[in-house]
This record gives structure tokens, sequence and C-alpha cells, in this order.
């Protein structure tokens, strides 16, 4: 997710009815038809003729769920899930959301977002730019009466802290519903990409959201098996120092596997984990110092900025050679990039563009849509 949506997490604890955290209680209807994810363990989905039922599941404990949901044309009630009146009025609270929500063209039902200046998806920018859509946590700060005024049948969001779920739980008071989506989470980018069915199911539009994840899946696959006739992979670091700390992806995260599925050795794949690890630039300098590729150092579209961030990285075999990239290619002048929000939905697009950098033996003809090179 993008860093400054992380900055304005927030945690669902508002469930309506019977429905609350715990173990996974409820059960599918009999003549449901299951949509089991391939790549994400986070969530599950089954629709009847009539109904739409979505189990969500603590990332931290698969036995446990974060909540279970269901919606659609019947009246009767089913045990163990929250029945979601209306969808019509949606506060959507990370770029993310609105990127998949836009993808399934459903933007007119967002009324409120965290953050209206870091908006890429260019049909919601022009709605909140004619007042359609309000901020609600513009500064880093969830602003409840804003967000309450907009009348919303349903938020989305998501929590890293318990600062963020202090302020959800405030708004049990108002009666606002909210769906917990930890997507980003997901180890695999596929997984990630795959949340686009809970989106589907949300907008009533499973089966359009499922002909286009299928359409990523093959697309990965296949850019996949051309990066394994590589004949050499480049080793890879990513990232750069702040403020005396040096965060890697760790080797399960999403990153670690689009830099090897794009016939990449990433530097810090031994690190089990999918999170990140924080290290010092020493740490960093040991072991990727001598790295073919760099990617994502930072805001740095320039190598005088990084030279900022800290003098030794002059060192960095990387930087001497100037092989450097950053997913600023999409930035927009209002700190805006499409890197966080198309990025999660097309990770078949950042694969094709991480094997025309690595490898543009295989692949020379492809423009990235993503990357650009570090200027020197």
């Amino acid at each position: 997710m993008r860093k400054s949506s992380v900055l304005f997490s927030i945690v669902i604890l508002l469930f309506i009815g019977a429905c609350k955290n715990g173990s996974q209680t409820a059960t599918f209807p009999k003549n449901s038809r299951l949509v089991l994810p391939k790549y994400s363990s986070l969530f599950q989905i089954a629709v009847t003729t009539q109904d739409t039922f979505l189990k969500l599941i603590d990332p931290t404990d698969s036995a446990k769920s974060l909540g279970n949901y269901c919606w659609g044309k019947s009246d009767h009630s089913f045990s163990g899930f929250t029945k979601i009146q209306s969808k019509k009025r949606i506060v959507a609270m990370s770029a993310v959301f609105i990127g998949m929500i836009e993808a399934l063209h459903g933007e007119n039902a967002i009324v409120g977002v965290d953050n209206i200046a870091y908006i890429s998806s260019p049909k919601t920018f022009n709605r909140a730019q004619k007042g359609q859509i309000s901020s609600v946590s513009p500064n880093g700060n969830l602003q409840k009466e804003t967000l309450v005024s907009t009348k919303p049948d349903l938020i989305l969001g998501y929590y890293t802290d318990a600062k963020g779920q202090r302020e959800m739980n405030q708004l049990q008071e108002n009666h606002i519903p909210v769906i917990f989506l930890q997507n980003y989470l997901e180890k695999h980018p596929l997984g990630r990409a795959e949340w686009i069915l809970v989106f589907g199911a949300l907008m009533g539009k499973l089966e359009q959201a499922e002909g286009m994840f299928a359409s990523i899946e093959e697309h990965y696959l296949l850019t996949k098996e051309r990066a394994e006739s590589a004949k050499t992979k480049p080793t890879v670091l990513i990232n750069a120092p702040f403020s005396g700390t040096w965060d890697v992806p760790a080797g399960d995260s999403y990153m670690a596997t689009l830099f090897n599925d794009a016939g990449g050795n990433y530097i810090f794949s031994n690190h089990k984990g999918a999170g990140r690890i924080p290290m010092g630039i020493e740490q960093v300098f040991a072991q990727a110092s001598k790295a073919d590729v760099w990617f994502n150092p930072g805001a740095c579209r320039e190598r005088a900025c990084m030279l900022q961030l800290d003098q030794r990285i002059a060192q960095f075999s990387a930087f001497k050679n100037q092989n450097i990239f950053n997913c600023t290619k999409q930035l927009k002048a209002n700190g805006a990039n499409a890197w966080w929000d198309y990025g999660v939905l097309r990770p078949d697009m950042v694969l094709l563009d991480l094997l025309a950098i690595l490898h543009p033996e295989i692949e020379f003809e492809h423009a990235p849509v993503f990357f650009e090179k570090v200027q020197p």
C-alpha cells in the first residue's frame, strides 16, 4: 500500500448484528458457488442466486475471522454473517481500494477517501476536484466529523497500529459499518491483485473481476516463464536508508517474489518472512554493495539526491554504474503515484517492467510503465 496511506491506517472492529471477531463459525450455504482464491489466504467468497457471502481471515491466525458479511436480494438472515444493507455510498481508505473500484467502473459510489491529494486514479480524482468526494484523513489524522458528514453506507479500511484501532472504534457510536481489508499483508504479488475478486463481489461484478484476474494471472505466469530462460541472474538491491535505517523486504515478501520471478537474484532472499527487515547501511553494504541493479532508492530521481541520504552510497556498484531505477515514472506533482494502486492490481505489468530492465536481451520492446532510470 502507498506509504502515505499507511500513516492513515485504521482497524475495523465494528461488526453489525451477531458477527464479531473470533473463530470462523460462519458456514456458507450448501447451494452456494465457492470462489476460493489461488494465491490469497485472507478471504473466501460464496454466491447463491440471490446473495453473496464474504469471509475475511485474520492474517495473524487463520483460525480466526476478521468478519463475515453477506448482502443481496433475499430477506434472509444468515447465522454468523453481518448483513450489509447498502453499498451506494462508500468511503475508501486506501489508494489500492480506489484503484480496484475504478477498474470495475464503480467510482461513482466513492464519497470519501483518506486524502484527495494522493489519488492517482483519474476518474476519482476528477470527481474529487468537483467536490463530490471528501478527504477524511488529509493530514494523517482521521476527521470523524468529516467522515460522518459523507453519510457512508460502508467504509473500506485497513489497520497497522493501535491508534487507528482507537479511532475507528469511536465510529461505533455512529453505527457506521466497516469492512476490514488487509490485502497489503499478502505475500505473493498475485495474492494482492486477487483482491479484485472481493471488490467485484461487493460491486455485483464478480464474474467481470474473475475474468480480469484470470487475464492478469495468465500474463504474469507467461512473463515469469520467459524470465526462466535467462542465462544469468543479476543481483538486486532495493530501497535506501532513512533516518539511519535501511528497510529491505524479507525473502518471502511480494517484492522478493517479483525480483526472483523476473529472473533476478534478490540479495536478501535468504532472510525468511514476508515483512521488512530493518538494517544499518553497514549491514546492507556488507551484503549488497556489489549488487548489479538497484531499485526504488526512496524518493530520489537523481543520483545527487541519493548522496544526500548518505555519502557512502557512492561506494555501491549499481551507483557507480548508473544502474538504478525508481518506481516514479507515473509520479505526479501532487505526490500521487499509480505505483501504489495500479501497480498492486497489475503485478503482471510490474513483472514485465522488471524483466525489461533485468533482461533486455529477452524483453527489448517493452517500455517500462512504472520504472524510470535514476538520472546521473
